[in-house]
């Protein structure tokens, strides 16, 4: 995996923080942050990630 993430462009979140929750709503907006980066990888984004 190491080799992958020298070779590609990687966007790796290791915990669900603010810097995750940015991306997402900002993907959710249509603002294609995804875009500068061959894969991205971390939590999954659903209605079930934050406490209430």
């Amino acid at each position: 995996m190491e080799r992958v993430r020298q070779t590609y462009r990687c966007l790796h979140f290791e915990t669900y923080n603010r810097d995750w929750l940015d991306f997402i709503v900002h993907s959710r907006k249509g603002l294609r942050s995804w875009q500068e980066y061959d894969f991205v990888e971390g939590g999954v984004a659903n209605d079930r990630v934050i406490e209430r």
